[in-house]
């Protein structure tokens, strides 16, 4: 029987934060009812196809913050995305780059952003939430050789 490097390790999982993700919807679509409303008092057509194209672009935001995950389990990244069909990409952290960026505010309301890039592959993951949490783990797992690992 082959043992999982990552059988028994615990899983931690990030995901994008969502106060920002609630602002950035709740922006695009308060500009999106100010549009309709103008719309509709000034009689303009064209405004409203502005409306609809705020509106899909808010969905659009809405479900690709929502329908990601970072996920480390060991000494593997995977990256899940998808709501109803999820798909994992595991990333192995002893071949990946981790490049991450943290302005003074997202240093404040503890999220970043996180560059992973591996065999030629760059996934970039925005807003992650819980990001010193996250730094931590990174950091354990590529300090401690096998930290991961079951053996």
């Amino acid at each position: 029987m082959v043992r999982s490097s990552h059988a028994v390790v615990r899983e931690y999982v990030f995901r994008p934060h969502r106060r920002l993700t609630m602002i950035k919807v709740g922006m695009l679509l308060a500009v999106c009812g100010g549009l309709a409303g103008a719309a509709v008092v000034h009689n303009a057509a064209p405004a409203l196809l502005l409306v609809v194209v705020l509106v899909f672009l808010a969905a659009r935001v809405a479900y690709l913050e929502t329908a990601i995950a970072l996920v480390v389990r060991g000494d593997t990244l995977l990256l899940r995305r998808g709501l109803l069909f999820q798909r994992e990409e595991p990333i192995p952290l002893h071949r990946a780059g981790v490049i991450i960026s943290q302005g003074p505010l997202a240093r404040w309301m503890d999220y970043g952003h996180l560059t992973i890039t591996c065999d030629g592959q760059v996934f970039t993951l925005r807003t992650i939430a819980e990001f010193r949490h996250l730094q931590a783990c990174l950091a354990y797992v590529q300090r401690v050789p096998g930290a991961g690992r079951v053996r």
